[in-house]
């Protein structure tokens, strides 16, 4: 089984994944940024300061700062998931209604058409939160955090797609979570090959036809925002498309097994509990 590497931007099957790599790795085996005391963000922090960590742990997974990305070594497995934009900005704003860090009136329109007319000395959390709900791709994989909602262009956008290129060994897709996850099992060698069911909240899993749900105007305001996200995920799927053609044939058959090998829903919560 290989040493690996989970880089997760917020609202991509991660959870889902993070119990798949559990599964599969001891837990002395595992460092998780996002269960971290000092924040998401400082295991970052941590592999800087102390690269010996990856003589430590077999399985990193969580949020990093793009910066960590080229400072990986190369021998280690490393992978990420893409979700629609559309659907991901979706999903990260009803995320952030249901953990209380939006005004409980806040609407999904408000926070697409008021946040981001406050204004910019205003105080009001939202604006660092919406903030991540516009091209979120080109920010963590090219590195352009400090980009503000309209700074985003072209050049950035290469940015990210070089780094894709460059710093992933495989990028798996929500909307194909079950093949994606199979042939992540697969690749990297995993003892177990099974995964659970993708978990969706209400909310996001109404979000099948965005433009019907969503409405003319406000799907295309999300579009506005996130047009050089649209553009890679649409291009790095696909260029996929051969890739998990060919992968799926190949292993068809012990792909319909592995689906009979997905734990309980029940046995998961207890086996993470322990």
């Amino acid at each position: 089984m290989k040493n690996i590497f989970f880089y997760h931007v917020t609202k991509t099957a991660g959870t889902s994944l993070r119990n798949l790599l559990r599964n599969n790795y001891e837990a002395a085996e595992i460092y998780d940024s996002c269960a971290n005391a000092d924040g998401p963000n400082a295991g970052s922090d941590f592999l800087h300061e102390r690269p010996g960590m990856y003589k430590e742990h077999s399985c990193f997974m969580g949020h990093y700062r793009p910066e960590i990305l080229p400072r990986i070594p190369k021998h280690f497995f490393r992978f990420t998931f893409l979700r629609h934009p559309v659907s991901r900005a979706v999903s990260w704003f009803y995320y952030l209604k249901s953990a209380g860090l939006l005004e409980s009136s806040m609407e999904l329109r408000d926070f697409f058409y008021s946040v981001p007319s406050m204004p910019k000395d205003s105080r009001c959390p939202a604006i660092s939160y919406f903030k991540q709900s516009t091209n979120a791709y080109v920010r963590f994989f090219g590195n352009h955090l400090d980009k503000g909602f309209h700074e985003i262009n072209n050049d950035h956008y290469r940015d990210a797609m070089e780094s894709l290129q460059n710093n992933f060994d495989f990028i798996g897709f929500q909307e194909r979570y079950e093949e994606s996850a199979f042939m992540l099992s697969k690749l990297a060698g995993f003892d177990n090959i099974f995964y659970e069911r993708l978990r969706e909240t209400p909310e996001s899993s109404k979000i099948s036809d965005h433009r019907k749900e969503l409405g003319d105007s406000l799907y295309n305001r999300i579009v506005e925002y996130n047009q050089y996200d649209i553009k890679l995920y649409e291009n790095v799927l696909q260029k996929s498309e051969a890739h998990f053609a060919g992968f799926m044939t190949k292993y068809a058959a012990e792909f319909e097994r592995s689906k009979t090998n997905r734990p309980e829903k029940a046995a998961l919560r207890d086996s993470f509990m322990s």
